[in-house]
């Protein structure tokens, strides 16, 4: 079901069919609402996440303010992110909130 997606990811492309095929048994499709944040700055992490569908919006605290989110960016079909506080045990690096319905394809 996922392997013909997980051929769009540019991380990902460089897997042969059999890699794609266990990491596809691996995936498990989550959907969020407008707003609702995936991952928040600060959390331990405990998964990471390529986007099927839909818009997210990267932010951090303001190292000045920190009543105030700074948007570093947003992703879209076939990003991924959260990976890196996976990799290093650190926590998460920023927010990451759903701009508008994310869910599957």
């Amino acid at each position: 079901m996922y392997e013909s997606f997980l051929e769009t990811v540019p991380m990902l492309q460089s897997l042969d069919n059999y890699e794609r095929m266990v990491l596809a048994d691996a995936l498990e499709s989550k959907h969020f609402s407008d707003g609702q944040c995936i991952i928040k700055q600060g959390d331990e992490a405990d998964a990471f996440y390529i986007m099927e569908k839909g818009t997210a919006r990267i932010s951090m605290t303001d190292i000045n303010d920190s009543s105030k989110e700074v948007e570093l960016t947003t992703v879209a079909k076939g990003a991924y992110f959260g990976e890196l506080a996976l990799v290093t045990h650190k926590p998460r690096a920023a927010s990451v909130c759903a701009v508008g319905e994310i869910g599957r394809a």
